[in-house]
């Protein structure tokens, strides 16, 4: 097998069937992109491309997109996945990292990319994908597990973005964890898909993915009735995206075929679950839990989360993620959630970024998350946020959904500053005074009241420490 083998059996089990649909509504089918995927990979071959090189790939969520991934490990090369999030920055660090012997990209980024040398540098400019018709051979170069296939990079939050290496077998690894949770009754399924990435598992599925008419970098801002639009048009089941996706489609009705949520990328606070639950009761919601290096780690359905388990959680317990997936061995060293597994990658493409997060033991490597954690009687993961926020034994997530519940609070961060505990809070000023009251019954806490709180740049769904503290402390400069 290679990590095309699922995608291949579903060309050629359902070739009418859709596989894509784009924010314009076109629609590919599964034997459209194989077609269309055999022909790219022609003219890449004849560009040069073999077996082992590197293409950087920048081309926006498009039907395109997946023509050109799917053709690049048809020749057993590697893409390179610039992180989205950092715009033409991001693209010129995943160049310098990755040494890349192709580019391949739209012509207008293309131009922009003249003004960069280390991207003008890259020997080989390839198309963003072609239009098909079976120009050339079905080529499927024969690969080993353990061959690089994809170099994505982490969105950057604690520093320089890191390229996360996987391999074929780690690929393949990753969508046979996520099947279990993905899998329907149904012979498909359509999905909004928000995460690029879970594309190449609904792929491998045979499942049908709509790509959202709307920019993926700001979540918080989409425009929920043209969202909801496109899902009630194509009739969506189902619904992937982070957190801030799912805060933001409530303010217009639930598409009436919306089955299932699958949720992640960021904390999901138990206020979130009990929104939605008012707002499609009927809708079940499934809260996944994994990270840039391991995808997944457990996942759990809201409806399995009982009045307890609620109460826990609203009261500094953490957040309950479930139980881990099979596929992964998990143990908690000092707070802190260490994983490994056949889908949990083992290096980054800088080796000296492994110093701190990889592990050697037992002839396995082992991951840090960096997030602390603990598991309950019955094995289910909680997490409480990142261990080196960790002041005082209070941890992130266990002060923020406290505080969560408090009035007139909007957003709330608990973070470690010059080793102090701090809660900042945005919402209704006038509340102040009973902030300060509540945060006296936690602990000796400092409470800071900002108009905003940064979040992260990829899904606006978890807190942006980094660029929290550097807000605090030009607040009193």
């Amino acid at each position: 097998m290679t990590l095309l083998t699922p995608f291949l059996e579903q060309a050629a089990r359902h070739p009418t069937r859709t596989a894509l649909v784009m924010r314009d509504g076109r629609t590919c089918t599964f034997e459209d992109l194989h077609d269309r995927s055999v022909d790219t990979a022609a003219r890449f071959r004849a560009a040069g491309v073999v077996r082992g090189d590197r293409v950087l790939v920048a081309i926006p969520l498009s039907d395109k997109l997946y023509v050109t991934l799917i053709a690049v490990w048809r020749l057993g090369a590697v893409a390179v996945f610039p992180e989205p999030s950092a715009g033409l920055a991001g693209l010129v660090h995943a160049a310098q990292a990755s040494k890349p012997k192709g580019f391949a990209a739209p012509g207008w980024l293309k131009c922009l990319a003249i003004g960069f040398r280390d991207l003008r540098r890259i020997p080989i400019n390839l198309p963003a994908s072609v239009l098909g018709g079976r120009a050339g051979s079905d080529i499927v170069e024969p690969v080993a597990e353990d061959e690089l296939a994809l170099i994505s990079f982490t969105s950057g939050s604690t520093g320089t973005p890191k390229g996360v290496l996987r391999s074929h077998g780690l690929l393949l690894a990753q969508q046979n964890a996520l099947r279990p949770m993905m899998e329907v009754d149904a012979a498909t399924s359509t999905d909004l898909v928000w995460f690029p990435a879970f594309v190449l598992a609904e792929l491998a599925l045979g499942h049908t993915s709509v790509l959202p008419d709307a920019d993926l970098r700001k979540p918080a801002q989409a425009d929920r009735e043209r969202l909801g639009r496109q899902m009630e048009h194509h009739g969506v089941e189902r619904l992937l995206g982070p957190p801030a996706l799912c805060e933001r489609i409530m303010g217009a009705p639930a598409p009436p075929k919306l089955k299932q949520i699958m949720t992640g990328g960021g904390p999901v606070f138990p206020l979130l679950l009990e929104r939605l639950g008012r707002w499609a009761p009927e809708v079940a919601v499934t809260l996944v839990y994994g990270s840039s290096e391991a995808e997944p780690i457990a996942h759990v359905d809201a409806a399995q989360l009982t009045r307890a388990d609620f109460d826990q959680m609203a009261n500094g317990k953490g957040l309950v993620v479930g139980h881990p997936v099979p596929e992964v061995e998990i143990t908690i060293e000092d707070d802190e959630v260490v994983v490994t597994g056949d889908h949990v990658a083992k290096g980054y493409l800088d080796p000296a970024h492994d110093e701190g997060t990889k592990v050697e033991r037992g002839g396995k490597t082992w991951h840090r998350t960096g997030d602390a954690g603990w598991l309950d009687a019955d094995g289910r993961l909680w997490l409480l946020g990142r261990k080196l926020e960790r002041t005082d034994g209070l941890f992130p997530f266990a002060v923020e959904a406290m505080a969560q519940r408090w009035p007139g609070v909007e957003q709330s961060a608990f973070v470690r500053l010059d080793d102090r505990p701090v809660l900042v809070i945005a919402g209704d000023q006038s509340q102040l005074p009973l902030w300060k009251a509540k945060c006296k019954g936690i602990g000796p806490i400092e409470l800071v009241q900002v108009a905003s709180i940064p979040m992260d740049r990829r899904h606006q769904s978890k807190v942006d420490y980094h660029r929290l503290r550097d807000l605090l402390r030009s607040q009193t400069n």
